[in-house]
């Protein structure tokens, strides 16, 4: 018996498989990194994460060949949690450190801010707290310049836990 989100997600990856053989044909690369980005992500959902890392990393390199460096980012966060799932945290940590740097020289400070979060992540399943800290702080002063009340919530209950629990 397949349930309705197996059949979704079979769903989805033959649909943007399908999508990807047309745009492949088509020479259409951006469209083609954006499948590989959309795959990774479906696999990451459906905990297939050898998968995930496999598309994720296609859809690095061709954005890296197309010079879009909003969309590499993108991908190094979902590569971070990818390496995250898998307890490879030196991984994971490159990753979010490169999207950081990405999205800081592209402007997207909300983008630099949601990786610290999950750069913060990262060091606490390390059992660095002071670090962690540091990142959370550096995300609430980010989500605090862009008035972001969400972000400046999320940081600080962060904080909290982090300084309650480590």
């Amino acid at each position: 018996v397949v349930n309705a989100r197996e059949t979704d997600i079979a769903y989805a990856i033959e649909f943007i498989e399908k999508a990807l053989t047309l745009f492949s044909r088509y020479g259409d690369r951006t469209s083609q990194a954006n499948c590989f980005y959309e795959l990774g992500y479906v696999y990451y959902d459906s905990e297939n994460l050898d998968k995930a890392e496999q598309f994720f990393t296609k859809a690095l390199k061709l954005y890296a060949d197309l010079g879009m460096s909003r969309n590499q980012a993108d991908v190094l966060s979902g590569l971070g949690r990818v390496h995250l799932e898998v307890d490879d945290y030196a991984a994971a940590l490159k990753s979010f450190e490169e999207g950081v740097t990405l999205y800081r020289e592209d402007g997207d400070t909300i983008g630099e801010a949601n990786l610290l979060q999950y750069m913060a992540n990262a060091y606490v399943s390390m059992g660095r707290a002071g670090e962690a800290l540091d990142q959370l702080e550096r995300s609430r002063d980010i989500y605090i310049t862009t008035g972001d009340a969400e972000g400046i919530q999320m940081a600080e209950n962060n904080m909290a836990w982090v300084k309650d629990n480590m």
